[in-house]
């Protein structure tokens, strides 16, 4: 199996990987290869910025749409792992791997605004 390298800042185009849209961008050129039987390395070098909206939206949904593979399949890199960056991406995996934990809390951000 092949691996390829995928910077987050090439493809987004910034050091600040904050708005869906770049999350969605990730997910995109990661699916392709992972598509293609590649495993994929997602390389944070460089990035400033990370929020739980490009988490959700890049490695969320890979780990939601390849649950079979993503953990064999998808290395992250470039991230320490004793960050708030680090416990995002992680976050993201759980909600991803569980999706009655979102659910519940999305449930209970609603009853905040009840």
């Amino acid at each position: 199996m092949s691996q390829v390298r995928i910077n987050i800042i090439d493809i987004i185009g910034t050091p600040n990987a904050i708005i869906q849209k770049f999350g969605n961008q990730i997910f995109e050129v990661s699916s392709s290869y992972l598509n293609s039987g590649a495993s994929i390395v997602l390389d944070f070098q460089g990035i400033s910025n990370l929020t739980s909206g490009f988490c959700n939206a890049s490695i969320g949904q890979l780990y939601s749409k390849y649950p079979l593979i993503a953990s064999n399949s998808i290395i992250i890199e470039n991230i320490d792992s004793s960050s708030v960056w680090f416990e995002k991406i992680q976050d993201s995996i759980v909600l991803a791997q569980n999706p009655e934990k979102a659910v519940i809390i999305d449930n209970a951000i609603l009853a905040l605004f009840d």
